[in-house]
């Protein structure tokens, strides 16, 4: 079972919601550290995890914020989960589970290039042309809106992807932040404070 921390932060009822599900059987539990209201505003709550880990016998898996190795070895630490989740931020970066991995074992997390990123782009480009999707562009920078976040620190492209036109203006675009000189630019692991990947949905 996934679930959040509560409704809102005057009925903050996953500890108890979890003493109940492992009374019927339920084998693991996912808990998202926002309440329902928050969406993805603000910031996760890791403490209300912990409380859930210390509550049952179960597996207890940590979610909400895991946007890095780093913030993953950390709410591994402040919960004593028995794993995380990484949600939105896979999409962003799909590195980060063999980062998370490697981080775990003291070794220092794979750092992709901007190069890399494109080429991840286009496998991306290429399920959606395969599914035919009826407005491919559009589906895209769902995608991108994502990816962006850490692609330049100003959000520059970010604005002129959600201007573009067209899958051909769109990857020109692409082209233009990820190939020629900066294709070897590291793509950090965490997106860049204050670019906002959805605009008017989230923080971060």
């Amino acid at each position: 079972v996934k679930m959040r921390r509560g409704w809102d932060k005057g009925s903050i009822n996953a500890p108890e919601l979890a003493v109940l599900l492992e009374s019927v059987g339920v084998a693991a539990i996912t808990v998202h550290g926002r309440t329902r209201v928050q969406m993805y505003g603000g910031q996760a709550d890791w403490s209300t995890i912990r409380t859930v880990k210390e509550a049952v016998k179960i597996p207890v898996i940590a979610n909400g914020d895991i946007w890095s190795a780093r913030k993953a070895l950390e709410v591994a630490r402040q919960t004593n989960c028995a794993g995380v989740m990484a949600g939105r931020h896979a999409v962003r970066n799909p590195w980060i589970f063999r980062q998370i991995s490697e981080a775990a074992r003291s070794e220092t997390p794979y750092s992709p290039t901007l190069g890399e990123v494109r080429e991840y782009v286009g496998e991306i480009l290429d399920s959606v042309i395969a599914s035919s999707a009826r407005y491919p562009d559009s589906r895209m920078k769902k995608f991108l809106n994502f990816i962006g976040a850490s692609i330049d620190p100003d959000g520059a492209f970010l604005r002129e992807m959600r201007v573009s036109r067209g899958i051909a203006d769109l990857m020109k675009v692409c082209d233009k932040y990820m190939l020629g000189e900066r294709a070897n630019f590291p793509f950090p692991q965490e997106p860049y404070a204050g670019v906002c990947p959805r605009p008017n949905h989230e923080d971060r």
